[in-house]
């Protein structure tokens, strides 16, 4: 069977006060992605330099948001399989190992998730969306970007993140789509990955993460209608 190469793409703004905890984490893996390639996204703090220091090859666009900077990741990593890691989370040491074992050994699969536990940033206080569960490192499935690697076949027939009118949901979004198009998804039983709750997570603002997944359940039940008939 032919080795499968990873391609990690880290999308960046204004990251720097997480941003080595990151790369530090990409750097520990026990399986070497073949690529990594950040986006920075119009950062004006001192990201650029850490991504230098880290010798990251790096992308520059000019705050054109999340999704584009993933799309633009995609295109210009090299890989069969693509990881994403936003900037203030982190991975544990096997990540990418256990993941791509799971690939190998189910080519059916077209993207695989993983456990992931959560935390509170030193100073933050609890956000009203927080979970009990989280404070006692209970962990959770997960096919949030920062747990999931995927196929690039996957983009290939589902398209990118920023093919939906969301702002902050596009990974959800781009889930939904994969699902209806019937494509194949699994969770690595063990925990690979640790988020960081900061109070400026891009996914923050509960209010829009709402009207947003109501309106992904819709556009869903809408293609699954137009499929019926």
């Amino acid at each position: 069977m032919p080795m499968l190469e990873v391609g990690v793409v880290l999308p960046v703004h204004n990251g720097e006060a997480f941003l080595r905890d990151a790369l530090d984490s990409i750097a520990a893996q026990s399986l070497q992605p073949a690529d990594v390639v950040a986006v920075d996204d119009g950062s004006t703090d001192l990201s650029a330099h850490l991504l230098s220091e880290f010798g990251i090859r790096t992308l520059r666009t000019d705050q054109a948001g999340q999704a584009l900077a993933r799309d633009r990741g995609i295109s210009a990593v090299r890989g069969d399989l693509i990881a994403f890691l936003d900037q203030d989370d982190r991975w544990l040491p096997d990540k990418l190992a256990r993941q791509v074992a799971r690939l190998r050994a189910e080519p059916d699969l077209d993207f695989v998730g993983a456990l992931s536990t959560v935390f509170l940033d030193t100073g933050t206080e609890h956000p009203s969306w927080w979970k009990p569960l989280w404070d006692k490192g209970i962990p959770e499935p997960s096919l949030l970007p920062s747990a999931t690697l995927y196929r690039r076949s996957a983009f290939e027939r589902v398209g990118g993140f920023a093919d939906a009118p969301v702002r902050v949901s596009e990974d959800m979004a781009w889930t939904a789509r994969a699902q209806d198009l019937g494509l194949r998804r699994a969770i690595v039983e063990e925990v690979l990955v640790q988020r960081r709750i900061h109070g400026h997570n891009t996914s923050g603002d509960q209010a829009v993460r709402v009207r947003e997944h109501l309106s992904i359940v819709r556009q869903s039940l809408a293609r699954k209608r137009a499929t019926n008939g």
